[in-house]
């Protein structure tokens, strides 16, 4: 005799089942563990509703946006182009430049791809500059910067356009700003030629007070600026107003220096000592240093065949706020680097 199998109930049939035993307790004296039965089960069937319907919202919702704006042709840096976004672009580069859509699209993506790079690159442009080459583009296209298709590419074209001027006067190099402070401490061993300091070249006594005083100087501007107790600024007015800290005790002869904030000079030139330079270059992305020692080669004889020495004359720290400009070279890094996604639109 074969064996009967026990239909397994339908969801459907779960359901008013459940419902069943919610009726039944319902029916019953409730005690405190079947009012919490029914909360649990009415927030169980709530949370699958409402599950349910935020699902089929946002199904409906992405097919809609298909249809308006056509599927995703590309995608860059998480931001999703679809048909109608690239078309508006890549019209007058089909009707105008005999491209086909395929090609036309790939040449918005890259245009697209070059003014996301800019603006990760911390590129900014003034409305000027993207006006002048705007009339550039608008000369060299005259016979077509009236029609309707014109507008929306010459946007991103004058864009990419005014991008690479500026990153023509760009220096080669990356251009770094922050402060440089400086200590100095040899006023009584780096022999100046017509100069004497107090008590003579030499003496030992004030050769060790000039280092203690720059290195407690050097140690306490360190403290106030970690604790944001005074800001850059304002240390760097009094170190270079402090004479004992200048080169033979005068005012004007300390070198601690905002740099990379004027970016029509050079960092480097900004920056008078080579062991600071030195050290900003090998660690340009580490921030607020430590106090260090520096070498300057100096005269440590007043004899006429006496010959430089490289020696430690001086304190420093230096804080790196990062580059100032972008160069051609980081702009092609990040160019190269964006996250971006060709689909096409034949496939």
């Amino acid at each position: 005799m074969d064996e009967i199998k026990e239909e397994e109930p339908s969801k459907s049939k779960q359901k008013i089942n459940a419902f069943g035993r919610l009726l039944n307790l319902i029916k019953k004296p409730l005690s405190r563990k079947k009012i919490l039965a029914i909360v649990l089960l009415l927030i169980i069937l709530a949370g699958g509703g409402f599950y349910a319907w935020r699902n089929e919202i946002f199904v409906n919702k992405q097919a809609k946006l298909t249809q308006q704006k056509g599927k995703v042709v590309f995608i860059i840096e998480g931001t999703q182009y679809r048909e109608a976004d690239v078309k508006q672009y890549s019209e007058f580069i089909t009707k105008y430049m005999e491209k086909d859509e395929e090609q036309a699209t790939k040449a918005v993506f890259e245009l697209l791809k070059y003014k996301t790079a800019a603006e990760k690159a911390g590129i900014n442009l003034s409305q000027q500059q993207i006006k002048d080459q705007r009339e550039t583009l608008d000369k060299q296209y005259d016979a077509l910067n009236t029609v309707a298709q014109y507008n929306k590419w010459a946007e991103l074209e004058s864009y990419k356009m005014a991008v690479e001027l500026d990153l023509l006067t760009q220096p080669k190099e990356d251009t770094l700003k922050g402060y440089s402070f400086t200590f100095w401490f040899a006023q009584h061993f780096d022999y100046v030629e017509n100069y004497t300091p107090p008590e003579g070249y030499g003496n030992q006594k004030k050769i060790t007070e000039d280092k203690d005083y720059a290195k407690q100087r050097a140690d306490y501007y360190h403290d106030q600026l970690s604790k944001n107790s005074m800001t850059y600024d304002q240390a760097l007015k009094e170190i270079r107003a402090d004479t004992k800290l200048c080169q033979m005790y005068k005012t004007g002869a300390n070198f601690s220096v905002r740099f990379g904030a004027d970016p029509t000079k050079f960092w480097k030139d900004q920056v008078y000592y080579k062991s600071v330079i030195d050290y900003i270059d090998s660690n340009s992305a580490s921030g607020f240093s430590d106090v260090r020692s520096g070498k300057t080669s100096i005269f440590k004889s007043a004899s006429e065949d006496a010959p430089r020495e490289e020696t430690e004359t001086y304190y420093y720290f230096v804080n790196i706020e990062g580059k100032s400009s972008s160069t051609k070279q980081s702009f092609d890094d990040i160019l190269k680097s964006l996250n971006t996604e060709y689909v096409g639109v034949n496939k």
